[in-house]
C-alpha cells in the first residue's frame, strides 16, 4: 500500500516497486518466446513470398531451356552444346619419366568454356588404374587445344591405355564467336642426330598486338599418324606481326620415322 508523506498542506503517496528474481525470470521468458515467434514468422514469410525469377535460383522459371541455363541466362545448357571431342590422349615414356600428350577439340562453333575441369587416368593393359591427375583447360569455340603434361608419372609403368574425361558440372558454356588470329608455325624441320633429334620452326604472330610468355607444344607423329614424341617450349615475346625461331629437343631417338609434326600455341581465352 502507498504510504502518505505529509508536507505543507498536502500529502504525496509513494509506491515501492519490488522486482523480485522470479518476476525478472518471467519477463525474460516472455521476451524469449516473443523472439522465437518473430523468427519463425519471418522465416515462413521469406519461404512463402514469391521470388523474382533469376538464373541462380535452382529453378526453371523463366525463359530458360534448362535449370538456370539457356534463354536469357548467361550460361548455355550443357545438353544444347556438343561435348568436346578427345582427338587423342597418349602416354609417352621419355627421359626416364612418363609424359602425357593430348588434343581436345571444341565442336561448338559459337560456344566456349573457361577452366573446364578434366581428369586424365592411366591404366595398365589389364585395366588397373595406375595414375590420375586433374587439371583445367580453356575451350575456345571451334578450336583444337593441345595438352602436354611432362612428368605425369615415373617410368617403369606399363601403360595400356590413357583416358581423359571432363567434369560436366564445371562446363559453364557461354556464347562466344571465334575471331582470334592465332599464332602459327611454319618452316618446320627435323634436325640434329638420331640420338638427339630436334625440331625447329618459325613462330609467327599474325595479330596486331605483341604476345608474351606463350607456351608452344610440338607433337611428332610417325608415318602412320601415331604420336611418338612431344615437347614444349615458352616463347618469351614476339612482336605484332613478327616472328621468332623456336626449337624443341629430345635426348633420345624417336621410336619411329617422324612424319607429320604439329606445332600449336596454348592460347587461353581472354
Amino acid at each position: 500500500m502507498p504510504e502518505p508523506v505529509e508536507g505543507a498542506g498536502f500529502s504525496v503517496a509513494c509506491y515501492t516497486v519490488d522486482m523480485s528474481w522470479a518476476g525478472s525470470r518471467r519477463l525474460l521468458i516472455v521476451a524469449g518466446l516473443l523472439l522465437v515467434v518473430i523468427v519463425v514468422l519471418s522465416t515462413i514469410l521469406i519461404l512463402t513470398l514469391p521470388k523474382e525469377p533469376s538464373c541462380s535460383d535452382g529453378l526453371m522459371n523463366q525463359d530458360e531451356t534448362g535449370v538456370d541455363c539457356g534463354g536469357s541466362c548467361a550460361y548455355l545448357c550443357t545438353a544444347d552444346v556438343p561435348k568436346p571431342s578427345v582427338t587423342y590422349i597418349r602416354a609417352l615414356e621419355s627421359h626416364g619419366r612418363i609424359d602425357v600428350v593430348g588434343l581436345v577439340e571444341n565442336l561448338a562453333p559459337s560456344a566456349a568454356v573457361d577452366d573446364a575441369r578434366y581428369t586424365i587416368e592411366l591404366f595398365s593393359p589389364d585395366g588397373v588404374l595406375l595414375e590420375s591427375r586433374d587439371g583445367v583447360i580453356d575451350l575456345p569455340p571451334g578450336e583444337s587445344v593441345p595438352l602436354f603434361i611432362p612428368g605425369f608419372a615415373s617410368s617403369g609403368l606399363t601403360i595400356g591405355r590413357a583416358f581423359l574425361s571432363f567434369d560436366e558440372s564445371s562446363m559453364n558454356w557461354v556464347t562466344r564467336t571465334n575471331a582470334r588470329n592465332l599464332p602459327r608455325a611454319d618452316a618446320t624441320r627435323v634436325e640434329g642426330s638420331l640420338d638427339a633429334p630436334r625440331v625447329t620452326a618459325n613462330f609467327f604472330n599474325p595479330s596486331a598486338r605483341p604476345l608474351k610468355d606463350i607456351t608452344v607444344i610440338a607433337v611428332v607423329h610417325d608415318l602412320a599418324g601415331t604420336v611418338i614424341a612431344a615437347s614444349q617450349t615458352v616463347v618469351d615475346s614476339v612482336g605484332a606481326e613478327g616472328s621468332v625461331p623456336i626449337t624443341f629437343t629430345w635426348n633420345e631417338p624417336f621410336t619411329a620415322t617422324p612424319g607429320k609434326i604439329d606445332i600449336q600455341a596454348v592460347m587461353p581465352l581472354p
